[in-house]
């Protein structure tokens, strides 16, 4: 029977966080280096993503390779909110869904305890859920803060098709069926952040993510656009044709149709809404770190 001395846990923390210190200090260079604020989010978000797939595959060697195997064809571990969406800052929660299937619920747990302790020793904040795909739904189909994370799964490791299910089922059940309650709840939380947190331009120090005219903003627009769209691609080219333009000009040309608009939560959004985004928006020192 091995036990593990203090010192080598000690030795195993160091190691962890070592690697994370890694990850944060390649992307403060590159950003250094002239990189912008997207492409040092970028570096970080792949970096974080990869050391979380190496704590994973680490926790898997407490099980026999057979179960690993079974457990790589009927789960998978899933990047949501802003780190599926490749947007981290350096100290940015870590967005992970442990996804699986009922029949390895056993099997799985314990690997994901192992693998989540493991994170927590690296001081990563981490943000996750264990989830089956329908209860993954389910709670989407009750809280829109869930469904809009989960317009971000991007898959770490495991099953594709499972992830691939997940996605189907998600755009027909929550963004097609509930399209007009999806984009009303979504409104209306952001209404609720901008209460709290206040407008960009009334403050000395605003809150750049949840303020009026910050992040919140741009992925709003982005959720919004991908229940119309429920495409990517075309998703990310509305986004570029919308920011830095009049909101006059963005409803047109993100394309939401005028009998869908009309809402009383995206009239209210329309009256309040920002149009000084660009004032809002912060300076490349303050982007990055």
């Amino acid at each position: 029977m091995t036990t593990t001395t203090p010192a080598a846990v000690s030795n195993h923390l160091e190691v962890l966080r070592a690697r994370v210190a890694e990850i944060r200090e390649r992307a403060r260079k590159q950003f250094a280096h002239g990189a912008s604020g997207g492409q040092t989010a970028t570096m970080l978000s792949d970096g974080m993503r990869a050391f979380v797939v190496e704590q994973w595959l680490e926790a898997l060697t407490i099980v026999p390779p057979a179960v690993a195997q079974k457990l790589e064809r009927h789960s998978a571990i899933v990047a949501v909110g802003g780190t599926g969406r490749g947007e981290l800052a350096p100290y940015s929660d870590i967005d992970i869904m442990f996804l699986h299937e009922p029949s390895v619920a056993n099997e799985f747990k314990p690997v994901v305890n192992r693998c989540q302790h493991s994170l927590y020793d690296a001081q990563l904040e981490l943000g996750h859920s264990v989830r089956t795909p329908k209860a993954a739904i389910a709670m989407a189909l009750e809280d829109s803060t869930v469904a809009t994370s989960l317009i971000e799964m991007q898959p770490l490791w495991g099953s594709t098709e499972l992830v691939a299910s997940l996605k189907r089922t998600f755009e027909r059940k929550v963004v097609r069926a509930g399209r007009s309650a999806f984009f009303e709840s979504s409104i209306a939380n952001r209404e609720e952040d901008v209460e709290k947190h206040g407008g960009a331009v009334q403050q000395l120090e605003p809150d750049i993510k949840c303020s009026r005219g910050g992040l919140r903003d741009l992925h709003l627009l982005r959720w919004i656009g991908f229940a119309w769209y429920s495409a990517r691609h075309r998703l990310a080219a509305a986004e570029r044709r919308v920011v830095g333009r009049g909101r006059s000009q963005a409803d047109h040309r993100t394309g939401i149709p005028d009998e869908d608009s009309d809402g009383p939560a995206f009239r209210r959004w329309q009256s309040t809404g920002s149009t000084d985004s660009r004032r809002a928006t912060p300076d490349r020192g303050r982007a990055g770190y």
